[in-house]
């Protein structure tokens, strides 16, 4: 979009009913097979099995494991579908007149932002790194700000 020198640009980015096998919650959101690792928070909806509440979508947690409930598992299947603001960019055009004055062709400033938000239920960090095969990665992608100048002579 642009109106009267002053422009706007935004990139989004989406997947929509991919499934991925997030592994680390097999250490992280265990039946306390791992007891020297943090337990994840549970999410929304999710429980721990208790006699009050057997249909439960976690086991009871044990020290030391209660029956291989950490092995691989169709509970750590999560849908990775998200839209990410991947840029927006805001500028503004410099008039001819003045760059003309300057002997320019055109001159222009801006301020982008790269990766603004993620809407996701997905647990781990980055669903479409997890959709690119990477679900352990410690790191999300960085938020980004630019300060720009487009010069033309």
């Amino acid at each position: 979009m642009s109106y009267k020198g002053v422009y706007l640009t935004a990139a989004f980015a989406y997947s929509k009913g991919a499934m991925v096998y997030h592994v680390a919650r097999e250490m992280f959101d265990s039946d306390g097979a791992y007891p020297t690792y943090n337990f994840m928070q549970l999410q929304d909806g999710w429980s721990r099995w208790s006699p009050e509440n057997p249909n439960a979508t976690h086991p009871q947690p044990m020290y030391g494991g209660n029956n291989n409930a950490h092995k691989a598992s169709s509970r750590y299947l999560e849908d990775a579908s998200y839209l990410r603001l991947r840029n927006v960019t805001l500028g503004y055009n410099i008039p001819t007149a003045i760059t003309d004055a300057w002997k320019l062709s055109s001159l222009s400033a801006y301020i982008a932002v790269d990766n603004l938000f993620t809407i996701t239920d997905y647990s781990g960090l980055d669903p479409e790194a997890a959709l690119n095969g990477n679900n352990s990665s410690p790191y999300p992608l960085p938020r980004r700000i630019s300060l720009g100048v487009n010069l033309s002579f």
